[in-house]
């Protein structure tokens, strides 16, 4: 898909958090904040996001009390036992460590992009220490669906292969499955895990950068970029990101509606 289609999107999930009180800072603001940060790291080539030595604010945020180890492999224990099929427990135990014990499977339900994607989870213990792994359906990208041009092969696996970051080890796309780690600190940042004082602005050109390293994964295409870029009007991302705010929230209107007429078609009293 076009490289600005990221940005859009980026953008418009800011603005969306903002409407729902989980950001504070405004459709401008945001926009502004994820070009300069994309344009930053574009042009220096990339530079991957090492907590420990460079990122104070996003270590903080990755290292608080909802990431305690206690606190989440308790929360962890508590999901409902699952029987994934034979496939998809082979996959999991391919990819835990040996020796490991005590294998128990999981139903796991986590995000809020994913909803309705099958997800299960493999734990257990190996060497005295807690282990965890998860396969999460994987779905070709809606844009292919879009453009009437699905297409049945996931590009993650060779997109973060050649994009500028630590790979994780642990991430794999097998027979239609995502398998990847779970632990304390190896998950995603969420918005309802943000200290209540932080630099919004940052924290959004991160994610700027972030993209940025990911695009940089695509060889040769760094000057064509920055090219187009330089041709943009100031104002084209926020403009297209309300723009697509506002088709996301019809959309979910529309969704809602029909789910309540289907309801209500089916309620014992409906006329």
């Amino acid at each position: 898909m076009p490289y600005a289609v990221d940005l859009v999107r980026l953008v418009t999930s800011a603005i969306l958090a903002q409407s729902e009180n989980r950001l504070a800072i405004d459709a401008s603001g945001a926009a502004t904040a994820v070009l300069n940060g994309y344009t930053e790291f574009l042009e220096a080539g990339g530079k991957p996001f090492i907590l420990e030595e460079s990122h104070p604010h996003l270590r903080e945020m990755a290292l608080r009390a909802e990431r305690d180890p206690v606190h989440f492999w308790s929360k962890l224990a508590a999901l409902h036992s699952a029987t994934p099929p034979k496939r998809i427990q082979r996959l999991l135990r391919k990819s835990l460590p040996d020796p490991v014990e005590n294998i128990a499977f999981l139903h796991r339900i986590a995000g809020e992009g994913s909803l309705g994607r099958q997800r299960y989870v493999a734990t257990g213990s190996s060497n005295g220490g807690f282990v965890a792994r998860e396969a999460k359906a994987w779905l070709p990208s809606a844009w292919g669906w879009a453009k009437g041009r699905p297409k049945q092969h996931a590009y993650s696996v060779s997109l973060l292969k050649h994009a500028i970051r630590q790979p994780d080890p642990y991430y794999s796309v097998q027979d239609g499955w995502v398998v990847r780690r779970l632990g304390p600190h190896c998950g995603r940042i969420e918005l309802t895990e943000f200290p209540r004082r932080r630099d919004e602005h940052l924290i959004v050109k991160d994610m700027g950068r972030e993209t940025a390293n990911l695009h940089l994964g695509t060889p040769g295409q760094r000057a064509n970029v920055l090219r187009d870029l330089s041709k943009r009007k100031p104002d084209w991302l926020v403009n297209a990101a309300q723009s697509m705010a506002s088709a996301t929230k019809r959309d979910w209107e529309s969704f809602q509606s029909s789910e309540l007429a289907m309801l209500g078609a089916h309620h014992p009293h409906a006329a």
